[in-house]
């Protein structure tokens, strides 16, 4: 008999990551013989139908049952949270098995407040985790009553290759969404000005949201586009930007596939995930980031040098490797046959020195006028409901009584 598990899911919209990482992995359990349900909290109180819909249109189809809310219809194996705010509906559940699905140290997400503790208290229900990324299993382990095990980051390798049809340009792309704190878009934008007060000629690529009008800035920003004119963008450029501070992003894996050399921020949550021979990791603020993309422009030797390494380095890592890890883990614990809480700290693997910024650099910076702004979209709020009618005698009615009442 096939085990049946429910997979619990915060709303989503088309340009979600985690997302894209919870359906691909939702059907390759469903390849593997699992029987699987998706429950979404649609915050908008969309039908299954539409649901299916917008999945299929943003992320292909789902080979599951999509249903609406986290009220489960019938009994699971196991069941799968998938974000800090769908834990306690898991917790309070009735299954074999309560799995936790975790792609970032969600605390991180919030200023201290009622949030932060609450995705920090997401650790603590007894769940059994499994992570994206390797320091992020250590960091949840030791910190929290959980074994948490993890899987690679991988990139679909029929996606993101070299194309030699694509003419490389002096340019640079970052993945700018401002919507995320944690991407560290301020530090980015600054940075890329020093750049471009330095070299002109370089092009910026902006990809992942559709802001527009940036001032003292020039950008092409090609807004929300589909994973193949991604793999088109990272061959056409010289250096990848992306900046991620809860655990790695996937996106400096699937650029280095492509060949891309990537600047990242050196913090904790990179070092043990990200390889030093394929990418720079600078000091967080604008002048060392400005640095490490001027390096890269700047050096012909080292950027063939990184490129070559983060292909030939990716090539290890297909996307099915890292499915067949989270099948594991799933059958591990459904045959209850999961490890012991025991804390295996993780191999750091980049073990360079931060990049630091360069004297001139920061004399450029401190010499800028102004630093960037943009115009976000404006979000259309919905009408508010029409306010309902009070009939004029019921008005005057109360008037009068108010009338009487101050008279007395």
């Amino acid at each position: 008999m096939k085990s049946k598990i429910a997979w619990l899911v915060p709303d989503f919209n088309n340009v979600s990551g985690g997302h894209r990482t919870i359906f691909s992995n939702f059907n390759y359990l469903v390849s593997q013989g699992y029987i699987c349900d998706l429950y979404v909290n649609s915050l908008t109180h969309e039908s299954p139908e539409l649901i299916v819909a917008r999945i299929s249109k943003d992320y292909g189809a789902l080979k599951g049952t999509v249903h609406t809310g986290y009220e489960l219809e019938g009994n699971y194996d196991a069941i799968v949270a998938t974000s800090w705010d769908t834990v306690e509906a898991v917790a309070g559940q009735s299954a074999g098995q309560k799995l936790y699905f975790i792609q970032d140290f969600e605390p991180w997400f919030f200023p201290m407040s009622d949030d932060y503790l609450s995705a920090e208290r997401s650790y603590t229900y007894g769940l059994k985790g499994i992570t994206i990324g390797h320091w992020l299993a250590n960091k949840i382990g030791t910190n929290y009553p959980m074994n948490a095990s993890s899987f690679d980051f991988c990139a679909d390798l029929t996606k993101y290759r070299p194309l030699k049809s694509i003419k490389k340009e002096k340019a640079i792309c970052y993945i700018f969404q401002p919507n995320k704190p944690r991407r560290g878009h301020k530090i980015a934008l600054r940075a890329l000005q020093i750049v471009q007060k330095i070299h002109p000629d370089v092009k910026i690529y902006l990809y992942g949201s559709e802001e527009q009008e940036f001032h003292n800035l020039q950008v092409e920003n090609l807004g929300v586009i589909p994973v193949e004119r991604c793999n088109e963008l990272y061959n056409k450029c010289t250096v990848g930007l992306c900046m991620s501070l809860s655990n790695p992003s996937r996106i400096p894996f699937e650029m280095m596939a492509a060949g891309l050399p990537v600047v990242e921020l050196y913090r904790e949550n990179n070092l043990y995930d990200l390889p030093e021979q394929g990418c720079f990791l600078a000091e967080p603020s604008p002048e060392a980031v400005a640095t490490a993309l001027l390096k890269l422009l700047e050096n012909n030797a080292l950027r063939d040098e990184m490129s070559s390494f983060g292909y030939r380095y990716m090539q290890k890592f297909p996307l099915e490797k890292g499915y067949e890890q989270f099948l594991k883990f799933v059958n591990q614990n459904l045959s209850n046959k999961s490890a012991k809480k025991t804390i295996v700290p993780p191999k750091r693997i980049y073990r360079r020195a931060a990049v630091k910024p360069k004297a001139a650099i920061v004399e450029v910076s401190a010499n800028l006028p102004e630093k960037v702004s943009y115009n976000p979209i404006p979000l259309v709020a919905p009408a508010p409901p029409p306010k309902p009618s009070v009939p004029r005698r019921v008005v005057n009615k109360a008037k009068s009584i108010l009338r009487r009442s101050n008279d007395g």
